[in-house]
């Protein structure tokens, strides 16, 4: 579902609460980020008691909106229900790499050398072409051309979830997994790459900042 669909049914929640019209049928589960051998490792908590209507409302809406650091997506801290685990992960990372070039449109320069030199990194998180067949066959059970996954919104966010999170269950970490697809190493083995802008270290120190700011929950009057 979408950050605007998530909005607008919890707007729509609020006013059915609000009214006395709506009767919770289950309670919703709470994602939680928690130290545990990396600074981002992921614990999942289930709240098992029922919410009182005030509780309800909160949770659908909340009410306070955290500072928002310049470059943050603000369509994102919209959404009650953000920053959970790879929702954070994945936003930090389009924050990053494509933060004011054009998003789901956008075009990276041309490489100049190595394994994808003559190539331009596509879309929201800057995903090189070479890379597109065989991630979106992994991801969406199909090849995608690069032109084709260009176009789609929806393809670009199914392969950054299906690589963060294959990565994570695979090294512990959100950090790990955003190290990975800086530099295709883990934090312990990825030393200070560079992709001729910022190195390994460098990327992982904006990619922790916008990562917090995105898994702050907002917080009621």
């Amino acid at each position: 579902m979408s950050y605007l669909n998530y909005l607008n049914q919890a707007r729509e929640s609020s006013d059915r609460i609000s009214s006395g019209d709506y009767t919770p049928l289950s309670t919703p589960k709470d994602d939680a980020e928690e130290s545990t051998g990396g600074l981002m490792s992921r614990m999942v908590k289930e709240d098992t008691a029922k919410p009182s209507t005030e509780d309800m409302i909160l949770r659908y809406m909340g009410s306070m909106r955290p500072p928002v650091e310049e470059g943050i997506d603000t369509r994102v801290l919209e959404n009650r229900f953000r920053g959970t685990g790879i929702d954070a992960a994945r936003e930090a990372l389009a924050t990053i790499e494509s933060r004011g070039s054009g998003g789901y449109s956008a075009r990276g320069p041309v490489v100049k050398s190595g394994m994808y030199r003559g190539q331009r990194a596509l879309g929201r998180y800057q995903v090189m072409p070479g890379n597109v067949p065989s991630w979106t066959k992994k991801a969406l059970g199909r090849s995608m051309t690069p032109d084709e996954f260009l176009a789609s919104s929806e393809a670009q966010d199914a392969v950054v979830n299906y690589q963060l999170q294959s990565s994570f269950d695979k090294y512990g970490t959100w950090e790990d997994a955003a190290s990975v697809w800086f530099s295709g190493k883990p934090v312990r083995r990825a030393g200070s790459v560079s992709d001729g802008n910022l190195t390994t270290p460098e990327y992982l120190q904006k990619f922790t900042r916008y990562y917090q700011q995105y898994s702050q929950p907002r917080r009621g009057r």
